[in-house]
C-alpha cells in the first residue's frame, strides 16, 4: 500500500509584486492558510515518511509553516527546482523514482500539475471527494490518495482512492 499526498502551496503575494516568480513569498492570509493545514493534517494523521518540495519560495513557506503544527514530527525533505510548475508527468516520474520501501510521499508543489496528476490518478473516493478534487484545487489543497501497490513505479491512472481532500476554505471559511 502507498499513500501520496499532494499539496498546493498556500497564497502567495500577486505575481505582478515581484519580478522573479521563484522568489514570490506567501501573502499574510497564505501564510495563515499554511498553518491552518498543518494543524488539519496533524489532526487527521496526514503525514508522509518523505516530501519532495518545489524549490519556489511559496511552496518551501508553505511546507516549514504547516510543519510547525506536527509536533515535532520531523519529515526528510528534497527540495527540487524540476518540481517547479512541473506538468503532471514530470511530477509522476519523480514519484516513481522513489525507494519502494517508503510507504508514504507527500509532493508540495504547484498548479496546474499537481491538480492535473491528483485528478489523472484518482478512481474513487470517500463520500463526494473525488468530485470536489475534481472540481477545483485551490491555493493551499491538499489531497490524499491511496494505492493498492508495492511499488512506487506501479502508480498508474486511475488507480488511486482519495481519503481526503481539504482545502482552507473548506477547513474554516473565511480563508482561502
Amino acid at each position: 500500500m502507498k499513500k501520496l499526498i499532494l499539496f498546493r502551496h498556500t497564497k502567495a503575494v500577486p505575481d505582478d509584486v515581484m519580478a522573479d516568480d521563484h522568489a514570490r513569498p506567501l501573502s499574510a492570509r497564505g501564510r495563515e492558510a499554511a498553518e491552518l493545514m498543518g494543524v488539519f493534517m496533524a489532526e487527521k494523521g496526514i503525514m508522509a515518511a518523505r516530501a519532495l518540495c518545489s524549490t519556489a519560495q511559496r511552496t518551501r513557506e508553505t511546507l516549514e509553516l504547516a510543519s510547525g503544527a506536527w509536533q515535532g514530527t520531523v519529515i526528510e525533505t528534497e527540495y527540487l527546482k524540476d518540481l517547479y510548475l512541473a506538468p503532471p508527468l514530470k511530477i509522476l516520474a519523480l514519484i516513481h523514482s522513489q525507494p519502494d520501501d517508503m510507504g508514504s510521499l507527500m509532493v508540495v508543489g504547484h498548479n496546474p500539475g499537481l491538480h492535473m496528476l491528483a485528478v489523472e490518478l484518482a478512481a474513487s473516493g470517500r463520500d463526494n471527494l473525488l468530485a470536489k478534487l475534481t472540481e477545483h484545487f485551490p491555493t493551499g489543497a491538499l489531497t490524499e490518495i491511496t494505492f493498492n501497490v508495492e511499488s512506487w513505479g506501479e502508480l498508474l491512472p486511475r488507480t488511486g482512492h482519495v481519503t481526503h481532500f481539504a482545502t482552507p476554505r473548506l477547513i474554516s471559511p473565511q480563508e482561502e
